[in-house]
């Protein structure tokens, strides 16, 4: 479709930034069927029509990976076999995106009008340009599995520093300080800086993002080595 021969009006623009610190939201990200869906609708809001396409150009993406020679008739053979499994047509795909919907990861954005005509098409797009994946939140001070793995880890120092086992509830005070860095500082720097951080990430994977967000807040915890080094301190 030519671009003068329609306009999009959006009137319901995506957040910058959106917080997803629930097993249910986290498992659509690493689902076959409904990550191509996100990756699709990464650049910019689609129509199921634009989306069908994006899809399977990703699916296609996909096989072409798994290194298969297409002059191979075996290999044909799977890559049409896989493509059967694997692609997806219009009418699975508004399936996908009102499940998707209903838990918030996609919204109906605006609509598409075509010149001349009074019918119009629905544009989806994601909730957020960008989505921060959070585990659940450990208390490791109150949390049994948490203060018998501190208690190992006291051990260790023990042993390799020639030196008393520090506090469990020290250590547990540590370990809720750094996740703090985490759930604090990371996420405000996202806010923050949303939109420049979109920009440099927005053609990196969800794995991707992953790593660039974990190395991010490495570095974080880094630059605050000195207040976590003199916590330590204390814990010895």
């Amino acid at each position: 479709m030519n671009k003068k021969d329609y306009q999009d009006v959006i009137t319901r623009p995506s957040e910058v930034l959106m917080i997803i610190d629930d097993e249910e939201r986290r498992a659509y990200f690493s689902d076959p069927n409904y990550h191509p869906v996100l990756v699709a609708l990464r650049d910019k809001p689609l129509t199921v029509i634009e989306l069908e396409t994006e899809y399977n150009k990703i699916i296609e993406d996909k096989i072409d990976k798994m290194g298969f020679d297409p002059k191979n008739k075996a290999d044909q053979q799977q890559i049409e076999k896989l493509r059967k499994q694997l692609e997806r047509k219009e009418k699975t795909l508004y399936r996908y995106l009102d499940k998707l919907e209903k838990v918030g990861l996609v919204i109906q954005t605006g609509k598409r009008i075509k010149m001349g005509q009074t019918a119009t098409q629905t544009l989806f797009g994601r909730s957020a340009k960008l989505f921060l994946t959070k585990g659940k939140d450990t208390d490791w001070c109150t949390n049994k599995t948490s203060i018998k793995t501190l208690s190992n880890v006291a051990k260790l120092i023990s042993s390799l520093k020639g030196i008393p086992e520090p506090s469990v509830d020290c250590l547990g005070e540590l370990m809720n300080k750094l996740d703090q860095c985490y759930t604090e500082e990371i996420i405000e720097f996202y806010r923050n800086k949303g939109d420049e951080v979109y920009e440099i990430i927005k053609d990196s994977s969800f794995k991707e993002a992953d790593k660039i967000l974990h190395i991010l807040n490495t570095l974080l915890i880094i630059l605050n080595s000195e207040g976590y080094l003199k916590k330590l301190n204390s814990c010895i």
